[in-house]
This record gives structure tokens, sequence and C-alpha cells, in this order.
């Protein structure tokens, strides 16, 4: 069981939605913060924001309706959480889960197995 490119790249723009950003590849974070790097070079940073993703509030939405219904388990929202909106190294998503990076690899791609059946494409 893999990955699954679209339902990552869901999860990827609505992570990057959850957080404030706008899903245009741009960093979200404060350039104060310690975490904080220079874009690409090549890349023009602009202070033009674009709207919400309308996408990435239904996946939002689907999201929550699949914890409602059993789909996902808490564990698997955490996950989620964790490894796309919190996005920290391997190391500390270990921490934070409680369990090793071979369980969280699994969770994730079961998490897009499932997903796969839930998110509309």
């Amino acid at each position: 069981m893999a990955r699954i490119d679209w339902v990552e790249a869901r999860l990827v723009e609505w992570a990057c939605w959850a957080k404030g950003g706008n899903a245009t590849g741009y960093s979200a974070m404060s350039p104060l913060h310690q975490d904080w790097m220079p874009p690409a070079p090549g890349t023009t940073p602009t202070l033009k924001t674009a709207p919400a993703s309308s996408r990435a509030r239904e996946t939002h939405r689907q999201l929550l309706q699949a914890i409602e219904q059993g789909v996902l388990s808490a564990r698997q929202a955490d996950t989620l959480v964790v490894v796309y909106v919190m996005a920290v190294p391997v190391a500390d998503q270990v921490l934070r889960l409680g369990c090793q990076a071979d369980t969280i690899g699994a969770r994730v791609r079961a998490i897009h197995a499932l997903l796969a059946g839930v998110l509309r494409n």
C-alpha cells in the first residue's frame, strides 16, 4: 500500500489552508520565526493573497464528517494534524504521536486508502 498522489495533494492543500496560508506555495510562517527560510532562488514572493480554497474547505468538511462517522479514528486524525498541519520532523512526529516512524508511515498510507473513498477527486 502506497501513498496516493492526489490524496497527498489534497491533504497538503488542506494543511496549508488550516494553518492560515493560501496554498499558493508561499510560506505561511512569519519571517521572524526561527525556522523561517527565504523563498527558493528564482521565485518572486508577493504580498498578494489568494482567496481561501473552496477545495480545502471541502476537504476539511469531508475530514470532519469522516471522523464523526468513525471512518477515521481519533488516532488517525491526530496523525493527519501532526504530519500535515504541524509538519514537524519525523523525530518530533514520533514523540508527539508516541509510536515509531514506521508506524506513522503505515498510518499515513492507511489514511490515504481510506480517504481515497471519502474525498472527491
